[in-house]
């Protein structure tokens, strides 16, 4: 990227509410996104709490005028602050664009200017880019991928789009309507670009986001038609799914998928639904029925699960699915019952839980499970947690358990012998400790990063190599980008014999946080290299010292033996 362009100064304010995905520009060939599990948003509408409420205070209301003028002048304060806040968001991305030019000054100073500012650059450009996506998403409270975004599409509109820019700074436009000319934009070459803002632009300041993406789609179509084919081979490499836990112990899974695969998904779905809502009996609503068609066929691979039966004869059967009988999906359902309510989930790989192989993970004291299936009332020992998302009901955690194979015994206390430190044993944690690390960190452990720790490295926080230990309090879960971040090298641009850069140390610092008695208490302080600090605090508490159970009773039962 080239800054030869001025930035513009809009005014500032706070920042816009975007609540549609930015489309994802290209990023650096060698940029990784495959452990960076991202939020699909690049502001939030909770920042604009700094709204200074002074200066975009309404008219106060006349008691002469009727109720419906008063809400007009009402109406008027929403407007103002909505104008505020699209300023504000041109103002930040002007600001993300200049900390970008400025990155990249930096990682291409000579050693002759590095030296006069007593400056350090990193060994590599993809490790700048890295690191510089790292501070903004940190800074922004967003991930790595959505800060790219950002990054991204505020070049572009500084740089190429200076008049969807300057629509948002007067207001006229919202953010989101600026990601959709950035998305219908893409790929074209300058002038094209202009001409297509041009054409385009009127019609942003008239029509909803979804609208102006509707406008822009076919605008794009009728003036770039032969290169159709191509935009969609570049757009599908980024087919991707993504979980997003909701409260309530609910997700909400999105499929970025081709347009011909989302229709045809959909409308098998639709169809599906529609066949089971005509059985007798059926009360879940078309939107349920579609939702639970969708779960059943993506954990089962089909709404019935073939499975072979032997009748009293002794001779086998085997059920067909409702939706191999095609047109009589209706009668199958009528003759197999409800596919969700009434499926034998109590047998191994079948029902709703078949498509999950889970691990039970059971913190003492937290003895839960004992007591439910013992039916005595659940004591005060913690919610039942899903792994990667966090309290579950617990009919939930118990069905799960049930399709266990096996348990593991995740224990805090040393003297029960879970191994919370090998010192300088070994350089691999033993299983047990990594169980513990995992357990306890959830995600990986940069502040900004939801990768799931069963994807992430174990990383010693003082690396092994300068003598940090293999234990509990010199390790964190790190997906693999983050641990490389971590451990990137910077260098004053002196070149070595060996033609190579010499390096300087880390640029990230991370280090753990101890109690009075010099233990870690599972906090990290990450400190980046603008020098800006950051904590991250583990996602369960569990600690070292020895805590007191509850003995089993001899009463008590195994939870689901076999």
């Amino acid at each position: 990227m080239a800054d030869t362009n001025p930035v513009p100064e809009p005014p500032e304010g706070p920042p816009d509410d975007n609540t549609e995905n930015s489309p994802p520009g290209p990023p650096p060939d060698n940029a990784s996104t495959d452990y960076d599990d991202s939020d699909s948003t690049g502001y939030d509408s909770t920042d604009s709490a700094s709204t200074d409420s002074a200066a975009h205070e309404p008219e106060p209301l006349s008691p002469s005028a009727t109720m419906f003028e008063q809400l007009g002048t009402l109406l008027d304060g929403v407007q103002q602050t909505e104008r505020a806040k699209r300023a504000a968001t041109a103002a930040q991305v002007v600001a993300i664009e200049k900390a970008r030019q400025h990155a990249e000054a930096l990682q291409q100073a000579t050693p002759e200017e590095l030296a006069k500012t007593h400056s350090v650059r990193f060994v590599s450009d993809d490790l700048a880019w890295r690191s510089f996506e790292a501070e903004v998403g940190l800074a922004l409270q967003l991930p790595d991928m959505t800060a790219r975004r950002l990054i991204q599409d505020a070049y572009t509109l500084t740089a190429e789009l200076p008049g969807t820019l300057s629509a948002l700074s007067d207001g006229a436009i919202s953010y989101r309507h600026a990601t959709k000319m950035i998305e219908h934009t893409t790929g074209l070459d300058p002038a094209s670009m202009l001409l297509f803002e041009a054409a385009a632009l009127p019609r942003a300041a008239e029509l909803t986001p979804t609208k102006f993406g509707h406008f822009a789609r076919k605008l794009r179509q009728k003036l770039d038609p032969i290169e159709l084919e191509e935009r969609h081979r570049t757009a599908y490499e980024k087919r991707e799914l993504v979980l997003e836990p909701n409260q309530d112990a609910m997700a909400t899974l999105t499929l970025y998928v081709s347009a011909v695969d989302g229709v045809a998904i959909q409308d098998r779905l639709w169809g599906i639904a529609d066949n089971l809502k005509k059985v007798p009996g059926e009360e879940r609503t078309l939107t349920q029925l579609r939702a639970d068609t969708a779960v059943m066929l993506l954990q089962e691979g089909d709404l019935y699960p073939r499975e072979a039966s032997t009748a009293e004869d002794g001779s086998t059967a085997t059920t067909t699915s409702a939706d191999d009988a095609g047109s009589s999906t209706a009668d199958a359902v009528a003759a197999s019952g409800d596919p969700v309510t009434d499926a034998p989930t109590h047998r191994r790989g079948i029902g709703p839980f078949a498509g999950i192989t889970p691990t039970v993970m059971v913190t003492v004291p937290a003895l839960a499970i004992l007591d439910a299936v013992n039916g005595r009332e659940i004591g005060d020992h913690g919610p039942a947690t899903l792994e990667g998302y966090g309290p579950i009901p617990m009919d939930q955690a118990l069905a799960l358990a049930g399709t266990a194979k096996s348990f593991i015994r995740l224990l805090t206390d040393p003297e029960t012998g879970t191994v919370l430190s090998i010192g300088r044993d070994r350089y691999r944690p033993p299983t047990d400790l990594g169980r513990w690390i995992t357990y306890r960190d959830e995600t990986c452990r940069k502040p900004n990063c939801n990768c799931s720790a069963h994807r992430s490295d174990i990383d010693h926080t003082i690396a092994w190599a300068a003598g940090g230990n293999t234990a509990y309090d010199n390790l964190a879960a790190q997906c693999p980008p983050d641990h490389t971040l971590k451990h990137a090298m910077t260098t004053d641009g002196t070149i070595a014999s060996d033609g190579e850069p010499m390096t300087t140390g880390t640029a990230w610092k991370v280090e753990h946080e101890l109690d009075e008695h010099g233990r870690s208490t599972g906090v990290l302080i990450w400190r980046t290299p603008s020098g800006r600090e950051y904590i991250s605090r583990p996602s369960v508490e569990l600690a070292p010292p020895p805590v007191a159970i509850r003995p089993p009773s001899p009463d008590d039962e195994l939870p689901f033996a076999s």
